[in-house]
């Protein structure tokens, strides 16, 4: 009978091995927790984030969740059933991030804007993907998007332009 429990509990235990489940947080502000856990405290958020883009710039996206709009959920033929948060440091929009990850925390994308420290006119926009690093000033406000689509969009256009595929 132990055997039997133990064999049922590994089985129950593979899918949050696998990757955490983000559907619960569609919808949901940034700072808003599902059990007790903000999408950036999610344990495998924060390694996929941290392994796929560096320490500094999970805790930069991180220290984002006091503003934003709703976690959104999009489906692309291409990339899949992805989550999509976009947020602001508060008081400072200038600086932004927008992160795209699948429902079950792999990490896509990563836009980081912030003021250009030569000209406070302009914004330095950076994209991050797997193997590729995009970086660009515009008079835009960067990785802040009206829509998932439109992030998803930034992200291809992004990865075209650092010559990583369509």
């Amino acid at each position: 009978m132990r055997m039997i429990g133990a064999v049922l509990l590994q089985f129950l235990l593979v899918p949050a091995a696998l990757g955490a489940d983000l559907k619960p947080y569609v919808g949901k502000g940034v700072q808003n927790k599902v059990n007790g856990r903000t999408l950036f405290e999610v344990a495998n958020v924060k390694k996929n984030l941290t392994a796929a883009f560096g320490a500094t710039r999970y805790e930069l996206v991180a220290g984002h969740e006091a503003s934003g709009s709703a976690i959104a959920q999009e489906s692309d033929p291409e990339l899949g059933e992805l989550v999509i948060s976009s947020q602001c440091q508060p008081h400072n929009c200038p600086n932004a991030s927008t992160v795209i990850l699948t429902t079950n925390a792999k990490a896509i994308g990563l836009c980081l804007t912030d003021v250009d420290e030569t000209d406070a006119e302009k914004t330095v926009e950076e994209w991050f993907g797997s193997g590729w690093t995009l970086r660009k000033v515009h008079d835009q406000l960067g990785c802040r998007f009206e829509t998932p689509s439109e992030a998803i969009d930034g992200f291809k256009a992004a990865r075209r332009a650092a010559g990583k595929g369509g």
